[in-house]
């Protein structure tokens, strides 16, 4: 994707490139077999986030709670979920949720969308499944830890004071993270970095 957006001349957008391109995968993997994406949605703008990710191909059933979601996915009712990102200031305890039943049930967060940046997006969808994310040579790591803060990260989240879990950001495409002594860490995903189009 990186490379095709690099290449690219208007008058078509980067937008448009990476619709085509979701649509052509979308469809090619929905002929092997029909996948199904559970999205808790809460507002239009994920709504849209989430079409664009999955393409026209693939089926999305809508949830009414970030826990139906984990549900469906840790009962293999679903390929892949749909759920807000952890930076978009939602109820923390989701993604403290999130951290117990991922190791469990061993779900990873596989993606981060908008990909492509964009001007005024406030919006990120998380894209959750029991699979690890390609490496794409351009990625971040995410990881849940509670205790002590080791390493300097690339982004830290506070959940909020109601939640175990700290969420930290690292640079790089890794699935260990040094911590201090005593702390308790989780790999809990990987994703592409965002796409500058310009």
């Amino acid at each position: 994707m990186r490379k095709l957006i690099s290449r690219n001349t208007p008058p078509l957008s980067a937008d448009s490139i990476y619709r085509i391109w979701r649509e052509i995968l979308s469809a090619n993997l929905n002929q092997q077999t029909q996948l199904t994406a559970a999205a808790y949605l809460p507002s239009r703008d994920y709504y849209d986030l989430a079409q664009d990710y999955c393409g026209s191909s693939s089926k999305i059933i809508e949830f009414s709670a970030f826990q139906e979601v984990l549900d469906q996915i840790t009962k293999d009712a679903a390929h892949i979920g749909m759920v807000p990102g952890f930076w978009d200031n939602l109820d923390g305890r989701c993604w403290d949720k999130f951290v117990e039943v991922s190791e469990e049930n061993n779900l990873k967060v596989i993606s981060v969308v908008p990909i492509i940046k964009r001007q005024g997006a406030t919006k990120s969808l998380a894209m959750i499944a029991k699979q690890k994310a390609e490496e794409t040579g351009d990625d971040s790591s995410l990881f849940a830890i509670k205790g002590g803060i080791g390493e300097a990260y690339k982004y830290l989240i506070d959940l909020g004071p109601d939640c175990n879990w700290k969420l930290a950001i690292v640079n790089g495409y890794t699935e260990s993270l040094k911590v201090s002594e005593g702390a308790t860490c989780l790999h809990i995903g990987n994703f592409a970095n965002v796409i500058s189009a310009s």
